[in-house]
């Protein structure tokens, strides 16, 4: 919902606004809708999906980066 919202008012969402956005469906057990923004990150080029198979392994908690 946020990065929709922002997309109305002409903002474009950056890598914090979709870990935000993901971290928050980790810990609403909300993973589809996760996988979604990871998608679009990743359509953005803003992420690899590498990092969501870490994620899915951390049980939905955004890992730490390495």
């Amino acid at each position: 919902e946020l990065v929709k919202q922002m997309r109305l008012q002409q903002l474009m969402p950056d890598v914090i606004t979709y870990n935000a956005a993901i971290s928050a469906c980790g810990k609403g057990q909300q993973a589809d809708r996760a996988l979604k923004l990871l998608q679009e990150m990743q359509h953005q080029q803003l992420v690899q999906l590498q990092w969501f198979a870490r994620w899915s392994n951390h049980g939905g908690q955004v890992p730490a980066t390495s």
